[in-house]
């Protein structure tokens, strides 16, 4: 790909402004900067730039089809560990072209940044292998591996799978840890809803370190009226305001 504009032009684009610069090429059709956008972040990955999946996120928010296949084909020949976690990083937040068996390799790997990334971008797509992933991985002994099973029922969930889900929390001891898999866990029953999630749900406002989550755990048990009255009398005197409210707007209706 030939462009004459340097990486480092597009280093604000990449970091703040890639959706005005991707306006700007919905707009008028400028080629040149697009190619550029692609280069910078291709140029960023190669060389190891930025440690953290931001920049790598926003790329795939903003770029068009051939743009984010083309990426995609250059991470299934990448071998450097590096440089996968980052290309990884991309396929965060969309759903990837082809679910690849490299996918499951990678997924499946004892290196901790890259078995995560793996686990990250396969729990927003959606295929029987990935459920078949996720089961397997509910009963590895090895808890690092067990963990990683939550998110990816979010789209592969099937009803009885809940025993799976209940099997692994207990082994959940690291509070950051924790707040991931309750964030995994309201994203599954905003997608499934049922009431044999109730025990996942209960244990995620039990266990979550943070109050936003707290918060639509809360939302969640309302709206579905699986709210037990022993939760709905201790919301009320919640330290989130919002929370308090919500329960006692429950108690009225």
């Amino acid at each position: 790909m030939e462009v004459n504009l340097q990486p480092e032009e597009f280093h604000d684009a990449l970091q703040k402004g890639m959706g005005r610069a991707y306006l700007h090429v919905n707009k008028y059709g400028d080629s040149q900067v697009s190619d550029s956008i692609l280069y910078c972040c291709l140029h960023n990955l190669s060389y190891k730039k930025y440690n953290s999946p931001h920049t790598y996120i926003a790329f795939a928010k903003y770029a068009v089809e051939a743009e984010f296949n083309l990426v995609f084909e250059k991470f299934l020949h990448e071998t450097r560990k590096e440089q996968i976690v980052r290309y990884l990083w991309i396929f965060r937040k969309r759903e990837i072209p082809i679910i690849d068996d490299k996918l499951f390799q990678l997924a499946m790997s004892d290196d901790g940044d890259i078995r995560t990334a793996a686990v990250e971008a396969l729990k927003f797509c959606q295929d029987s292998s990935i459920r078949n992933l996720a089961i397997d991985f509910s009963k590895n002994q090895d808890d690092k591996f067990a963990i990683c099973s939550v998110g990816l029922f979010i789209k592969n969930y099937q009803s009885g799978d809940n025993k799976f889900i209940e099997s692994i929390l207990p082994r959940i001891n690291d509070e950051d840890t924790k707040h991931f898999v309750c964030m995994d866990l309201i994203k599954i029953f905003e997608r499934h809803a049922l009431d044999e999630l109730f025990t996942s749900l209960l244990w995620a406002y039990e266990n979550t370190p943070c109050t936003y989550c707290r918060e639509n755990i809360v939302k969640a048990l309302i709206n579905s009226n699986l709210m037990p009255q022993i939760l709905v009398d201790e919301c009320q005197f919640d330290c989130v305001q919002d929370v308090r409210n919500l329960v006692r707007g429950y108690t009225r209706a």
